[in-house]
């Protein structure tokens, strides 16, 4: 396997358990938070679900954002592959354009 494809596979695998472990985290936040407040104030479900529904909704948004940014990074490393092969493709193009004129011969300086 390609040196690239296992850094490919790498990063992926850690977006993936990146964003799993931020959702468990946010959730799990939630939930002791919910409970705590329903056993403070004697509302037993009350606070549970909406702080599940809020931390649901916080944990998506940071998939969401992980998400997006992980795929800007890469198409930005993409274009800046496609700028770097276009300038190479420049530069060839140039320096066979001026190989292919007449150069000086037997020492000429002028051309």
């Amino acid at each position: 396997m390609k040196e690239k494809n296992k850094r490919e596979i790498t990063s992926a695998l850690t977006m993936v358990t990146q964003i799993g472990l931020n959702m468990v985290f946010i959730i799990g936040i939630c939930v002791f938070i919910g409970r705590f407040i329903d056993s403070k104030l004697g509302t037993t479900p009350l606070f549970l679900f909406v702080f599940i529904i809020l931390g649901m909704i916080t944990a998506f948004y940071n998939m969401y954002q992980t998400a997006m940014s992980a795929f800007k990074t890469s198409d930005m490393k993409k274009d800046a592959d496609n700028y770097k092969k276009a300038i190479d493709n420049h530069k060839n193009i140039h320096d066979e354009h001026y190989d292919s004129k007449d150069k000086p011969e037997n020492g000429d300086k002028d051309a």
